[in-house]
């Protein structure tokens, strides 16, 4: 099911636009130009992405990536990729409220169109591993949907409740910063252009879009 909005418009000149919406690279160019630039001996952990096109674009610029999803057909696809690219891209089947990495282990994070579908426990418990396991100053990139009515909340899908909306500076600050564990990093005024991208069509075509924030652990 496509849920882009009636007013869409594809990228021009893209001919793969109907697998890869213009949106999608938006997320990933957000977070790379807002983020600090990267480093060649940089450790990044990608939570939920694996086997993504922002893991592999990563990967390929030589930094050692480290994945994880809790889908294991994706972490396998994930392994054979990094396996037959010569990419230092690990990829695992973990449970982001519980990581396997030491303290202190990545340079950054990144969580790319993921923390919609968690429960509001479960990104309170996510939020705080990965505050854990990133170094000190380091800092989290994460885009999500803005605004839906009813996103698909692991496992209450889809989910109308008013913890798990993001749908207000309030949702977010309440979301992402009520852990203790971060603090907004950047641009710390909230910005809503009013425009919206995409339509849920199990919600009577109800609009909503994207957004990003920036934490820094603390």
């Amino acid at each position: 099911m496509d849920n882009r909005g009636t007013d869409y418009k594809p990228l021009s000149g893209a001919v793969d636009d109907g697998r890869f919406p213009w949106y999608l690279y938006w997320e990933i160019c957000t977070v790379l130009t807002n983020s600090p630039k990267l480093q060649k001996d940089d450790v990044v952990l990608d939570a939920g992405g694996t086997s993504s096109l922002f893991s592999s674009y990563l990967a390929s610029l030589g930094i050692e990536v480290h994945s994880i999803d809790s889908n294991e057909e994706i972490v396998e696809n994930g392994r054979r990729l990094s396996e037959g690219m010569g990419w230092n891209m690990s990829s695992y089947h973990m449970d982001m409220r519980k990581l396997d990495f030491p303290d202190e282990f990545f340079d950054h994070a990144y969580s790319v169109c993921v923390f919609e579908h968690l429960e509001f426990k479960v990104k309170q418990l996510a939020l705080r591993e990965i505050a854990r396991c990133l170094k000190p100053q380091g800092i989290l990139s994460v885009t999500f949907d803005y605004k839906n009515p009813a996103p698909d909340v692991y496992p209450v899908s889809p989910d109308t409740g008013f913890e798990n909306r993001l749908s207000t500076r309030g949702d977010i600050e309440r979301a992402f910063l009520s852990t203790g564990h971060f603090e907004l990093f950047g641009n710390n005024q909230f910005f809503d252009n009013g425009k919206t991208y995409l339509v849920n069509p199990k919600f009577d075509n109800q609009p909503y879009t994207f957004g990003a924030i920036f934490l820094q652990k603390k």
